[in-house]
């Protein structure tokens, strides 16, 4: 049952429909009203919030036969009301108006009746009656209750009993009443004990926001200094609603982190050893001014505090630079990468053979003791990368030299050299791709020739995507994808009488990994082999298009060649400014040395630094 901002008049209506009740509206009650129900209420449920929606605005229903009248609560003085003289008030509806009678045995009607005024809704009225020593109340019946109970305990004989009453202006009575008893409830059992303990009674009144307290002279001294401490402004920052900005986390993603550990904290069923963060507390991220709202009170806050301070950290980058190239077979399959360590200690001061990867062909074989460089495998190969390594009969001291050494050996093909930045644990992508279209659909009309085709497009080209994770160590685990495709024919030919259809056919070379590696250290990725075939004719003119006999004068060649895609990556861990700095600087320097190639492409640097040129062997 909701209602925004909806006039009095249709909810009326709709209860009267709902309930089957007949009422009589009074023409003062107007005004726009407001109901929100989360969940489902039966009919008995709604009837009694729409008794306090009509007392919250100062109306309330008088029962009259077999109508029900709506009427102003100042006006319902006047009417038939129910008229009660039970000591505790009898039962009904608390949104019910009702005339209280109560007779008084000791105190006086007069004096009570001042002091006991404020407590009286604002439409309700509360008199005495001097001869008869009798107050007369006419209120809400909820509220003439809480008044009964002040009554019962000022109305005693021999009770040296002291009023007080406490309007409070930024605290909250019914927190405060609670707190104060309490108190005085410990205090009672010492007096008991001594044998002049003297009854007490403290009620917080919500509606006006005020602490009543009957008893002791004593007592009303103490109560009265309680409730002012407890009713002082609260500290600028100490509220109950709290506003963080992030620097370097979030908000959105914290937000979540901090709900999520509200309501897990919540259900521990053990939390006198725990502190356990209140289920009201409340996180709202904003994403324009990347901050955090939160709901919470000072004590909880302070919990939630430490754990945004923990979150709310730079996080630290990876700097990966790749080398993605192509290898002629020709140049010889025996890819040669020292992957044995061969007494270095350049990995974790191991001594060994470090090597990865899937080998139909068998196991690997030395190609150069001398030189410390051993073969590729044939099949798919990954590993660390020392120095120095042969690819075919050129041994090179670093991945810079096979660079410059592609500019002048066809043998050697760059397909990419790129350059990635990425916090940690975030993923880095990038496309160097032509986007091609095809012919997805052709659709040919019956009647006539007249068709029509369906384009699409393709991205071909090298694809690398990188998400690292930086360990305890600083050892990094590299989550990988790479991809290289490329057009081997733009079109097709369906038969002799179609013409030429766009259909692209493609290539593509694909490989996904996870690779654990220390910081600055180069891996290399290899063994993604693929075959390419060419055709070509030649012919002595005139002489080889003659029927029958052409065949003497003409040639057709077929040639194929291997082709070994290579990997090499290497991350680098930036967690400083300094560090940053420093990285800028090397790569500044190394780009005026080495500059950029022909084809436009950037050169990376990768350990070691120094740009060495190819050695020749014999």
């Amino acid at each position: 049952m909701d209602f925004q901002d909806t006039d009095i008049q249709l909810l009326i209506k709709f209860i009267s429909q709902l309930t089957g009740t007949n009422f009589i509206v009074d023409r003062r009650v107007k005004g726009k009203v407001t109901v929100y129900s989360p969940s489902r209420i039966s009919t008995d449920e709604a009837y009694e919030v729409f008794k306090s929606v009509l007392e919250v605005h100062g109306f309330t229903i008088v029962p009259q036969g077999a109508v029900t009248k709506i009427v102003p609560m100042v006006a319902a003085r006047n009417m038939s009301v129910p008229t009660l003289s039970a000591p505790s008030g009898g039962e009904g509806p608390d949104d019910k108006v009702v005339t209280q009678i109560v007779p008084l045995d000791f105190a006086s009607s007069a004096d009570l009746a001042k002091t006991l005024g404020p407590l009286v809704s604002k439409e309700g009225l509360l008199t005495s009656y001097g001869p008869g020593n009798i107050l007369i109340i006419n209120d809400y019946h909820s509220n003439i209750r809480r008044i009964l109970t002040i009554i019962r305990e000022a109305d005693r004989k021999s009770m040296d009993a002291s009023i007080g009453v406490f309007p409070m202006v930024n605290g909250n009575a019914k927190d405060a009443a609670e707190m104060v008893t309490k108190l005085l409830d410990s205090r009672s059992k010492i007096r008991a004990k001594r044998g002049d303990s003297v009854p007490h009674s403290v009620v917080g009144a919500e509606r006006i926001n005020t602490v009543i307290f009957i008893g002791g002279a004593d007592d009303l001294r103490i109560v009265k200094n309680l409730v002012k401490s407890m009713d002082e402004p609260t500290p600028r920052g100490k509220g109950d609603i709290h506003l963080v900005y992030l620097e370097n986390a979030d908000a959105e993603s914290a937000a979540k982190v901090l709900q999520s550990l509200v309501e897990d904290t919540t259900t521990v069923a053990d939390t006198k050893e725990r502190k356990v963060i209140s289920k009201d507390v409340k996180v709202v991220a904003d994403k324009a001014t990347n901050s955090l709202a939160i709901s919470a009170r000072p004590d909880d806050f302070s919990l939630l505090e430490e754990t945004i301070r923990k979150l709310d950290i730079p996080r630290r980058q990876v700097y990966v630079e790749a080398l993605i190239m192509e290898v002629s077979a020709d140049k010889g399959l025996s890819f040669g990468v020292n992957w044995g360590i061969g007494g270095s200690t350049h990995i974790r001061g191991t001594d060994g053979f470090v090597f990865g990867g899937s080998n139909p062909g068998g196991a690997p074989g030395v190609a150069d003791t001398k030189n410390n460089a051993f073969n590729m495998p044939s099949g798919f190969s990954a590993g660390l990368v020392l120095f120095p390594f042969k690819i075919g009969d050129k041994l090179f001291g670093s991945v810079e030299s096979v660079i410059s050494a592609s500019k002048v050996d066809t043998g050697f093909r760059i397909l990419a050299t790129p350059q990635l930045l990425t916090l940690d644990n975030e993923e880095a992508k990038v496309d160097v791709v032509d986007t091609i279209p095809y012919v997805e659909k052709v659709t040919t009309k019956s009647e006539n020739t007249d068709e029509s085709q369906t384009i699409k497009y393709k991205d071909v080209g090298v694809k690398l995507t990188v998400t690292p994770q930086i360990g305890k160590q600083n050892s990094l685990r590299l989550k990988l994808h790479q991809e290289v495709s490329r057009v081997v024919n733009k079109t097709v030919k369906v038969s002799e009488s179609e013409p030429l259809l766009l259909a692209p056919t493609t290539k593509k070379r694909e490989v996904e990994t996870t690779v654990q590696v220390e910081n600055g250290q180069t891996i290399v990725i290899a063994g993604l082999l693929a075959r390419d075939e060419s055709r070509d004719r030649n012919q002595i003119p005139g002489l080889g298009d003659m029927p029958g006999l052409g065949w003497l004068f003409k040639q057709r060649n077929t040639s194929t060649s291997d082709t070994n895609l290579l990997l090499f990556l290497t991350p680098r861990i930036i967690d400083t400014v300094d560090n940053a700095r420093r990285m800028y600087r090397e790569k500044r320097s190394f780009m005026e040395k080495v500059g950029v190639s022909d084809e436009g492409l950037g050169l990376p640097w990768i350990a070691p630094a120094t740009l060495g040129a190819p050695v020749f062997e014999k």
